[in-house]
């Protein structure tokens, strides 16, 4: 059976992983599919969401709801193929500094 594509990652904060991939000609149904390392992929700790990508030259879809400070595999699976390659990713920890404001006042 045939590869789904590959992952690349746009960017991780506290609770959501992005990630963008180029759909296969053809193909317009993808589940992608997240898990906590090192859970398996069949437990029910795996989560997955359906992507659409009709017409679309390059698709960003992202997982949400994901705990601070956690690992996670992510990986792409097209409709009727195998999953494509995994990308393992952490979630940023909660800050616990203040945020700058980015700028500075002299009196």
């Amino acid at each position: 059976m045939a590869a789904s594509p590959s992952l690349d990652l746009v960017g991780a904060t506290e609770t959501t992983i992005g990630v963008e991939f180029k759909p296969l000609p053809g193909v317009t149904d993808y589940e992608l599919q997240w898990k906590e390392y090192p859970a398996k992929w069949n437990s029910t700790d795996m989560h997955t969401s359906a992507v659409k990508a009709s017409g679309k030259k390059k698709v960003k879809t992202e997982c949400n709801n994901l705990q601070p400070g956690s690992t996670y595999c992510v990986r792409l699976a097209a409709s009727g193929m195998d999953p494509g390659p995994e990308l393992i990713i952490d979630t940023e920890q909660v800050g616990c500094t203040p945020k700058s404001s980015g700028g500075c006042t002299i009196l």
